[in-house]
């Protein structure tokens, strides 16, 4: 034992025991021995030793007769409630009566203090309550004062206005009766103002109970939960305008102090802390801080370190200020009375170590032996080592300090990245994250602010991510070094030496400056000691607590902007989907779109379509389908897979014929130029044919087949008045592709194939795109959450990256948005069914049971009201208030004013509300005042009235229209090149008010709402505002109509769109620089034509085939003949011509991938990205890869009497690399490896079970591997070959999985990946199957089995963890557990090399032959060798020995005339 001091043992953990001797007690065991300084014998808590401080001199004796009173003074507290002992000159009855007084003295105390601890309690509970009720009860008192002051208002109004009417002339009747009225109304203003009046009273009195009783402060001072919650009950609870973040951290911080407040309670009561809510805090700092606090170090810290809520405050002044300065003496708190020494930090009179030394005599200070300090040094060398922990902690949390720091923070950090060794071997020019891969020091502002990102800042942030998450970049946010050391450390610019990342010190000047104002004392002469121990704390604050933090603060609101302002593109991206207009036929372009009498353009009755789907790579079956104008399907037509359009060209016109469409909708999926001019060819032929059917007749038919033609033409031709138009388009079909994949597909055509579903769809996609993307929306998942489907249409490049939670609420935001502008016709079914739950007070279970009445109705809807009053419909008040506006009851085209039986409405026929016509007459009244100078107008019905004004509206607009096309001629006489679909006289920047001149213009809508304003107290002037826009032209379509878009001469933004979607490439995947390889189709005198898989055809001139001379015997040289497959570099891409510029040259080959100009379509590469260093890496491994070419080809012999530009086959026998990147761009294929492909899986977690991954295999060039999961974190791998590949990069032509040959990827899935699912799942449903991951819970589950029935066989069947995709089908015979292997094929469950289509039937066979053993398998009989024949000795070599050649000889023969030995059993 050491010289100390004495110490009180802890009573919990660590139970105290005074040391023997001189000495302090030293923390022990929890029965720790008995020193001479008494120390508890591990009691809850352990009495004080006596020990002797060291470096003190020895106290001095205690007198004798002193020593004896003490004594027996202990003796009778000891004995006090054991018995009673008198003391010397005090007789037994005496002390009996003194030690009752005693005991009913402490009894009363007991009770009182008690009593005292249960107010307390009572009071903090309901100052608590009185906190969360006081912002409501605030909120409630300030609507009341409003509604009081409102009604007063409107008492002295009318008081004025009887003063006013007293001094008028009125007539006699007149003034009377408005005189009572006003007594009348005067009474009920002065009743409710006394009742508001009573009630504001009533909600004033009861704020002011609640802020009296959340004014309450215990005694335990400011470090309770009640006092901090009453400092920062204005934060959330009184307007104050602060975000989330600064109440979670006023939330955090009251936590913090929750915590400690009860781990002191705890200590105090003798029991354990219970924490927060009764649960232990996780966090290990916090553990720590708990038992901090309740070692008192709490209140040692406030000793010499501000209050932390003070300190905040300076923190927050001093940034807020405009000199960043704190003036002492103007800044003080209510509560401060005007003291500038309020904000100075205590300062102890005693120097640092008299301070400790003195605190630890008097066991405020309690110093932990064994513990090394979070400070560097040892605990009892430091004893304030608690307190500056619980000071930096609470310090660190305060909500004020922690807004102020972070904003120097997100002012100063930055953002950089590092490529990983991976990232440098796969980061290209071409890679999306390339120009992000060295990133220097960008400021994070750049991110964190939502509203001021732009595309390119959004998918910057979310490749970063993306790049992280994939282990090819390392992102690090830093802050600034200190001043001096950028250079000084000898750094790159990225922040690499020798590749690999430094870290640097930060420079935390910034926030120290800020902290020290407040946290030093400035006034005190002697706080230079404490200034450096404050120090100590504002350092570990930072380090500790604050800046990793907030690291992790910056990353969160990055992605959280970044995330934010993706969803938002994503939901325009889907509007300008939704808000496609129905395809327009090219010659209804040239006239006026708005013409008097002109269908919308989605609703022309007689329109069909006929969408059309190339089959993939001339393998598969083209699909013609016939679509009706509302979206229904009529008929099909198929093309054998292998068979050109052209040459069944007359079933192809036959099929036109018969449907007449108005538009033939080509899908832009494997669709080519070729294709599209014979759909072209056979689309005119039916035209013509039916155009002139008069006269044109088929001479290949007899007299009786033309007949039969004939009649069966007319069974077609009887509805078709006039000349038949029609026209060819492409179409995106990604909106179609989806639907023919989905669930809702297969529900609707479950026996159509998914080419016919896609031809089906892009001709619905074509009438009404908005239909199509509220009908993906409409399938729910097997959780019941809407819109899983539409999550799959790509509209944000980092679309994987954006939470689906909130793209799933911005699309549903969307569509209503769409749905709302556009509306929907109920004389529309799949319309209805899509749309109808996106109108506003409808949704998917109201717009279902509305559907279902509707159809059960059985007539149309004339009537707007009759919605509601037709109870069948099942339609409330609410919900027609709601919806009405939106639902179109019929077209107005098909309205007679003049005669209309069924006595309809014009105004049934817009987007007027019922309330402006039926239940008031605004709309009448407009219609009446427009026609107000008509001599007729009196005789003119309501609907005749209606009908004038639109007519009148509708001539302007024609007028507008000539207007404009007269212009258009006066400068080109090619009408065609109008574009009539740009003219909208809805638009205000092309027609403002001032423009229009119809009689519905010329009314003065503002006198006219603030007419109804004093009648209905509300504004109204939006609402004429709509009923004026609705006269003009009733349910007008807001949708711009899409284009035709064809091969042929187009805008550039139409042949950048047409290229992309017929090629699939843009200018991040095709570009000038890159490298392609393809075969010669086409050698000219004046090139070579090359032809590319992606269906692209390039053209080198002879000028590029070779550096030094220009070829002009191209069309002889061997070296570009026909057929042959060469490597080229892309000179230019001419999206226009649908073409390729490329080179030949090998000084082009050579040349590195960062010298090629970029792109000027691809978003700037950032100013803070070093580019210098990335092309360097870049460059360096292009010459380490192309040197190793070059290596293994001179070792294949492939520059062997060619151009060093022709691709040679390597030699057989010659090791192929593997993991080769395909061009290949499959939903299934990945040109990752195995570890990348299984990151993704994992990343899936329980949605990958069933899917597959196809990727280069890394054994061979030839192969590829597919990863099957089983179940979660379980994969199956096999190989699949390639055969009859035209380059290496791309995929064989024909793929074999071990015996079995398939055409192509898709074809993969559908007859190899989907059976093994199906197999699977049906065997996992059998009630045979057991998931376990040990097959001892199998057999000890066949034994119980057993027991219960033991003439029996159990057996149960479960995935073998040794073989992977295979299972062990275990039974129970008699004593020992036997099992079976039984395997996976397309074909059924292989078991005993016998496949069984079900799971039933392979159990059915194993019950009848469970006993029979497997039969051996045959082995092949010996063949006899075959006879050898004598070599002929002319042409043996002269020195060959003859004699050695006949014995030989002989040998052999005689050995061949053996007879072969038995056949083995």
């Amino acid at each position: 034992p050491s010289w100390g001091v004495p110490r009180d043992g802890g009573g919990d953990r660590r139970g105290g025991a005074g040391g023997p001797g001189w000495g302090v007690p030293r923390d022990g065991p929890r029965d720790g021995g008995m020193g001479m300084g008494g120390g508890g014998r591990g009691s809850d808590q352990g009495n004080a030793g006596m020990g002797r401080p060291a470096g003190r001199p020895e106290p001095a004796p205690v007198p004798k007769g002193i020593a004896n009173e003490f004594k027996a003074k202990e003796r009778v507290v000891e004995n006090e409630f054991a018995g009673v002992l008198a003391l010397p000159g005090e007789s037994q009855g005496e002390a009996e009566e003194r030690v009752k007084k005693v005991k009913a003295k402490k009894e009363a105390k007991a009770a009182e203090e008690k009593k005292a601890a249960e107010e307390k309690k009572r009071k903090e509970e309901e100052s608590f309550k009185a906190l969360d009720a006081l912002p409501g009860a605030t909120k409630d008192y300030e609507e009341s004062r409003e509604k009081a002051k409102g009604l007063r208002a409107q008492l002295e109004a009318l008081q004025a206005k009887k003063s006013d009417d007293s001094d008028g002339d009125v007539e006699m009747a007149d003034a009377d009766a408005d005189e009572e009225a006003d007594k009348a109304e005067e009474d009920r203003l002065a009743k409710a103002v006394n009742d508001a009046d009573l009630e504001v009273y009533a909600k004033q009195k009861m704020v002011s109970e609640l802020e009296a009783a959340a004014s309450y402060s215990p005694d335990v001072g400011e470090g309770t939960p009640v006092f901090h919650s009453l400092a920062y009950s204005h934060i959330g609870a009184r307007g104050s305008g602060l975000d989330k973040t600064q109440i979670d951290d006023v939330r955090e911080y009251l936590s913090l102090i929750a915590e400690g407040d009860e781990a002191l309670a705890a200590k105090k009561e003798g029991r354990k802390a219970a924490g927060l809510k009764g649960k232990k805090s996780r966090r290990v700092d916090r553990d720590y801080y708990r038992s901090c606090v309740a070692a008192g170090s709490r209140d040692v810290a406030y000793e010499f370190l501000p209050k932390t809520w003070r300190l905040g405050f300076v923190c927050q002044q001093m940034v807020s200020s405009h000199d960043g300065n704190f003036d002492w003496s103007s800044k003080q708190l209510p509560s401060d009375g005007g003291d500038p020494k309020t904000f100075q930090p205590p300062t102890p009179d005693l120097s640092l170590e008299e301070y400790a030394d003195e605190a630890i005599i008097s066991g405020k200070i309690v110093i932990e032996v064994e513990d090394e300090g979070d400070f560097g040094e040892a605990a009892d060398a430091d004893p304030l080592k608690r307190a500056r922990y619980v000071g930096a902690m609470e310090m660190a949390y305060e909500p004020a300090l922690k807004y102020t720091m972070r904003r120097i923070y997100f002012e100063m950090a930055v953002v950089s990245t590092v490529p990983t060794k991976r990232g440098r071997e796969e980061i290209t020019v071409e890679h999306e994250l390339y120009g992000l891969q060295n990133l220097v020091k960008k400021p994070i502002s750049n991110f964190t602010e939502a509203h001021l990102l732009t595309r390119d800042d959004v998918c910057q942030w979310l490749k970063i991510l993306h790049g992280e998450r994939t282990g090819l970049i390392e992102v690090s946010i830093t802050l600034p070094p200190p001043k001096g050391e950028d250079d000084t450390q000898g750094l790159g610019s990225n922040g690499m030496i020798g590749g690999e990342k430094i870290v640097q010190k930060a420079d935390l000047t910034p926030f120290l400056k800020v902290l020290r104002k407040g946290c030093e004392n400035h006034l005190e002469i002697t706080a230079t000691g404490w200034n450096a121990e404050r120090n100590k704390v504002m350092l570990f604050a930072l380090e500790k607590f604050l800046l990793p933090g907030l690291e992790a603060e910056a990353r969160r609101k990055m992605t959280e902007a970044a995330s934010d302002a993706g969803v938002t593109e994503a939901g325009a991206k889907l509007r300008e989907l939704a808000m496609t207009g129905p395809f327009q036929n090219s010659w209804k372009m040239t006239t006026n779109p708005y013409a008097l009498g002109k269908p919308d353009s989605n609703a022309d009755v007689g329109a069909k379509f006929v969408g059309v789907c190339i089959g993939a790579g001339g393998r598969e079956a083209t699909y013609f389908a016939a679509v009706k104008h509302d979206g229904s399907y009529a008929a099909e037509l198929a093309l054998p897979g292998g068979v050109k359009i052209n040459e069944r060209a007359d079933e192809v016109v036959r099929f036109f014929k018969q449907w007449k469409p108005s538009t033939v909708v080509v899908a832009s999926s494997n669709a080519t130029r070729r294709d599209f001019r014979a759909i072209e060819e056979c689309l005119a032929t039916a035209r013509y044919a039916f155009n002139n059917r008069d006269v044109v007749k088929d001479e290949d038919l007899d007299d009786d087949d033309a007949d039969a033609e004939e009649k069966k033409r007319d069974l077609f031709d009887d509805d078709y008045v006039g000349t038949w138009e029609a026209e060819c388009t492409f179409y995106d079909d990604k909106l179609a592709q989806l639907f023919s994949r989905s669930p809702r597909g297969a529900k609707e055509f479950p026996s159509l194939e998914i080419g016919n579903r896609v031809a089906i769809g892009v001709a619905r996609t074509a009438i009404s795109p908005l239909v199509e993307v509220c009908a993906a929306w409409s399938v729910a998942s097997e959780l019941g959450t809407f819109g899983i489907e539409a999550l799959y249409i790509n509209l944000h490049p980092m679309q994987k990256m954006l939470p689906k939670g909130k793209l799933l609420k911005e699309y549903e935001r969307v569509l209503c948005d769409c749905v709302a502008e556009v509306g929907v016709d109920l004389t529309r079914e799949r319309e209805l069914e899509a749309c109808l739950q996106f109108v506003p007070g409808f949704g998917p279970r109201k717009s279902q049971m509305f559907r279902q009445n509707l159809k059960a109705l059985g007539k149309s809807i004339m009537h707007r009201q009759d919605l509601l009053m037709e109870k069948s419909l099942g339609i409330k008040t609410k919900v027609f208030e709601n919806a009405a506006a939106y639902l179109k009851l019929w077209d107005k085209a098909d309205f007679d004013p003049d005669y209309d039986e069924d006595n309809r409405t014009l105004f049934d026929a817009s987007r007027i509300h019922p309330e402006c016509y039926i239940t008031f007459e605004w709309a009448h009244k407009m219609c009446l005042d427009a026609l107000s100078e008509d001599n007729d107008i009196a005789k003119v019905s309501q609907n005749g009235r209606i009908h004038r004004v639109i007519t009148d509206s509708a001539e302007q607009i024609e007028s507008h229209f000539a207007e404009l096309r007269e212009g258009f001629l006066k400068f080109s006489n090619n009408l065609d090149d109008f574009k009539a679909d740009e003219f909208d006289p809805f638009d205000p920047v092309q027609y403002p008010e001032e423009k229009w001149r119809d009689r519905i213009g010329d009314l003065d809508l503002d006198a006219y709402a603030g007419m109804l304003k004093e009648q209905v107290g509300t504004e109204k002037r939006e609402t004429l505002e709509v009923i004026k826009r609705e006269l003009r032209w009733p349910f007008r379509d807001p949708r711009r109509p899409t284009k035709q878009l064809i091969a042929r001469p187009l805008q550039q933004e139409q042949q950048v769109k047409l290229f992309e979607l017929l090629t699939g490439e843009d200018d991040t995947t095709l570009r000038p620089g890159k490298e392609l390889v393809g075969k010669i189709s086409n050698p000219s005198e004046h090139g070579v034509r090359i032809m590319f898989d992606n269906g692209l055809q390039g053209f080198a001139h002879k000028s590029k085939l070779d550096d030094d001379v220009v070829v002009e015997d191209v069309e002889t040289r061997e070296d570009y003949r026909k057929g042959k497959h060469v490597r080229c570099v892309v000179l230019e891409v001419k999206k226009e011509h649908m073409s390729l510029d490329v080179s030949l040259r090998p000084s082009d080959l050579d040349r590195p991938s960062t010298k090629w100009p970029r792109p000027e379509n691809l978003p700037p590469l950032d100013e803070y990205f070093d580019k210098d260093t990335a092309d360097a890496v870049i460059e360096t491994l292009e010459a380490e890869s192309k040197a190793q070419a070059a290596h293994a080809a001179a070792l294949a012999g492939a520059k062997e009497g060619g151009s060093s530009a022709v691709v040679t086959p390597l030699a057989p026998g010659i090791a192929r690399r593997g993991n080769v990147k395909r061009a290949c761009k499959h939903p299934s294929f990945r040109n990752a490896n195995y570890k990348g492909v299984k990151k993704e899986l994992d990343e899936m977690g329980a949605d990958a079970v069933g899917l597959c991954l196809i990727h280069p295999s890394s054994g061979s060039e030839d192969q590829l591997t597919l990863t099957w999961c089983l179940r979660e974190g379980l994969y199956k791998h096999y190989v699949i070959e390639e055969f009859d590949k035209p380059t290496d990069t791309s995929i064989g032509a024909r793929l074999k999985i071990k015996e079995e040959e398939y055409g192509d990827l898709d074809e993969i899935v559908a007859r190899f990946v989907e059976p093994l699912n199906d197999l699977l799942a049906e065997a996992r449903a059998s009630p045979k199957y057991r998931e376990v991951d040990d097959l001892e819970e199998v057999d000890k589950e066949l034994r119980v089995l057993k027991a219960g029935n033991p003439n029996g066989i159990p057996y149960l069947l479960a995935s073998d963890p040794d073989l992977i995709g295979y299972f062990q089908l275990k039974f129970l015979p008699s004593q020992s557990i036997h099992k079976e292997t039984v395997a996976l094929s397309p074909n059924g469950f292989v078991l005993r090399k016998r496949t069984h289509k079900t799971i039933n039937h392979m159990f059915t066979w194993f019950k009848l032959n469970a006993n029979k053993k497997p039969a051996p398998p045959k082995p092949k009989p010996l063949q006899a060798p075959a006879p050898v024949s004598a070599p002929n000795p002319a042409v043996l070599p002269p020195q060959f020995d003859a004699m050695a050649l006949a014995a030989a000889v002989q040998s052999a023969t005689s050995a061949a005339a053996k007879p072969p030995p038995p056949t083995l059993p």
